[in-house]
């Protein structure tokens, strides 16, 4: 188990598993209270996911998101835009506020139209993509999908709804002296794999890098793990992270009976939290989410190469470094199985929409 200490944490503890544990420092065995983050040694016998512990319970979709938001949403909550309100200042706090209010307030209206069989499939979906979109915050640094060296912030509700930014991965540049000490990725998670939607989402990203429509790659409301920064954080680079619907509830089940187990006691289930930790992994959804993001960042690459106004160089520099710190944790988890994952529908039309959406941006 890697246990890493940050002392630019102070708002990262909500962003996973927090317990207390004794450590030995100068000789004595201390309380500290400090994240945890898993990692299972990888061998060539240990790359495929280990089967599901005897007392796991077969959730359905819907059952395993209501788990996960009931306990998580406690644990990982949003940051609260009124926090930054020393920074932002109230009148734009209150005019952001009230402009999301209005968007949140046309989105209940639309689904109010619907017929109720529709809006309750809908109710649901919407608490199965907020659990999703938990899980890979919490597993993306506990479970370590993106790398040791990941730290991941949840966004607020204005960011969410507004900028479609769910979450912040910073990563520390690559090398020394880098022109950009961190790197930030700006995650829009999905479990929705038409490619209409995929299309769009990604033509939305290219444009927020290429500041077309009004688009700006932005977070309003935000504070770095890795710097001193706190506050609106720009020129992000945004990319799509997300499993077709069967590959999520598998995910969304897994995290149920871990979040279950706990609940019930960790001394009398310890080897069923064993084996879902173990589980978390080596997940071959991690190896899926960095082929996304790979091919997103290749994509940018491809679009801004021709391109030379100061702006579209610096994304340039960010992406090269971000492909080089995405290729190095694909090498540390090349050994993990792909398994059934390997066809998931949002990778492929990520994969697919990419030479199109290049044509229509060079």
């Amino acid at each position: 188990m890697i246990i890493r200490e940050n002392k630019n944490r102070s708002h990262g503890f909500f962003l996973f598993l927090l317990l207390y544990h004794t450590r030995q420092e100068n000789g004595q065995f201390i309380d500290v209270k400090k994240p945890l983050r898993y990692n299972s040694p990888m061998t060539k016998e240990s790359r495929h996911m280990p089967e599901k512990p005897p007392h796991y319970e077969a959730y359905s979709a819907y059952e395993a998101a209501d788990i996960i938001i009931r306990t998580e949403e406690k644990r990982l909550p949003r940051p609260d835009m009124h926090a930054f309100r020393e920074i932002a200042g109230e009148e734009d706090i209150r005019k952001k506020e009230e402009r999301l209010q209005k968007t949140l307030e046309r989105i209940r209206q639309d689904e109010e139209r619907l017929d109720p069989i529709l809006r309750k499939r809908s109710f649901e979906q919407k608490k199965i993509s907020d659990a999703f979109e938990v899980t890979i915050i919490a597993h993306g640094e506990e479970s370590e999908w993106l790398g040791s060296n990941v730290f991941i912030t949840r966004t607020t509700e204005y960011d969410d709804v507004l900028n479609g930014v769910d979450a912040v991965a910073e990563f520390n540049a690559p090398h020394e002296g880098a022109e950009h000490p961190r790197l930030a990725l700006a995650i829009d998670a999905t479990t929705d794999q038409h490619y209409t939607t995929i299309e769009k989402k990604i033509k939305q990203n290219v444009e927020k890098i290429l500041s077309l429509k009004g688009r700006t790659a932005e977070v309003e409301y935000f504070e770095s793990q890795i710097t001193e920064e706190r506050g609106h954080l720009t020129h992000t680079v945004p990319i799509v992270l997300g499993l077709e619907y069967r590959h999520a509830k598998e995910i969304l089940t897994d995290y149920a009976n871990l979040i279950a187990f706990r609940e019930l006691g960790r001394d009398a289930h310890k080897d069923d939290i064993h084996a879902i930790r173990e589980r978390f992994a080596r997940h071959p959804a991690q190896r899926v989410f960095l082929k996304e993001a790979t091919a997103q960042l290749e994509l940018y690459q491809h679009i801004l190469k021709e391109k030379n106004d100061p702006v579209s160089v610096s994304y340039k520099e960010k992406i090269s470094d971000l492909q080089r710190i995405i290729h190095d944790i694909e090498k540390e988890k090349e050994e993990i199985s792909l398994e059934d994952l390997e066809d998931d529908a949002v990778l492929e039309t990520i994969i697919q929409a990419s030479p199109h959406i290049q044509k229509d941006y060079s």
